[in-house]
């Protein structure tokens, strides 16, 4: 039994213990994801990444996401296919294909933030509100250490 298969302690590092949360919690949200709305995580993803911006290319999108762009090329075709995105060639560069929200992948998206965030939110209830600004501002360090090290940028 290697140390990611045990039971957690509190004798272990906090990198440990940080691993073996963020693979859980990445856990609970594919399955909030797929129990509420039918789609995985990478699909996700792309959609809330052009909620933010839309007429990103796969390209922008696969490095923000941390994803190959052969994985995402899959995850595009079914959300094409299912009507949630749309390709577009560039206006200003005909090779240049860019990635677009359609109404439905708003509404997929609008519907399902705020019913997905506060479902999430509510598993964090056990967190003592006086330790809420040190476990903030070690999450906010980590994230931007981790997207430091990967070289994504503004993550």
């Amino acid at each position: 039994m290697n140390n990611s298969d045990r039971e957690p302690t509190a004798d272990q590092s906090v990198s440990q213990l940080f691993a073996a949360a963020a693979r859980l919690s990445g856990s609970m949200w594919v399955r909030l994801l797929n129990e509420r709305l039918g789609i995985g995580w990478t699909a996700y993803t792309v959609l809330t990444h052009l909620e933010t911006r839309d007429g990103q290319t796969a390209k922008e999108i696969a490095t923000a996401s941390a994803v190959t762009p052969s994985t995402l090329t899959g995850v595009v075709d079914t959300l094409e296919r299912d009507g949630l995105i749309e390709r577009r060639r560039s206006d200003t560069d005909r090779r240049v294909i860019r990635l677009h929200l359609t109404d439905a992948g708003r509404q997929r998206v609008a519907v399902s933030a705020d019913k997905l965030n506060a479902e999430f939110d509510a598993l964090f209830d056990h967190v003592d509100p006086a330790d809420e600004p040190a476990i903030r501002r070690f999450l906010l360090a980590a994230i931007t250490r981790f997207a430091g090290e990967l070289g994504i940028p503004g993550a």
